[in-house]
């Protein structure tokens, strides 16, 4: 075994024994993801979070979402910041995986 390989193993195994062995991050629904994306865009996750939690609450499905108008949309996630500019890219994002 290479001077590389068995560097690489010994650091391996160090972080084993801090971090132990690491569950992979949960898998989400794809648009859930890109929404989500949207809301955190300069807000801290805290902020995004209760913005999307807040959008599900009020529109159940994104159907909903995407027939309201925009500005109950930016209501609904005002937490997140920048409301009034991500209501319409939700939409726009909706609309157009709506169409594919």
């Amino acid at each position: 075994m290479s001077g590389e390989r068995r560097r690489v193993r010994t650091i391996h195994r160090r972080l084993l024994r801090r971090f132990g062995d690491l569950e992979p991050p949960r898998r989400t629904d794809p648009l859930e993801e890109l929404i989500l994306t949207v809301l955190s865009q300069h807000t801290s996750d805290a902020n995004a979070d209760r913005a999307f939690a807040s959008l599900r609450a009020r529109f159940p499905t994104w159907d909903a979402v995407l027939q309201a108008h925009p500005t109950a949309v930016a209501d609904a996630i005002r937490s997140g910041g920048l409301a009034n500019t991500k209501a319409p890219r939700i939409q726009a994002i909706l609309r157009e995986v709506r169409e594919r």
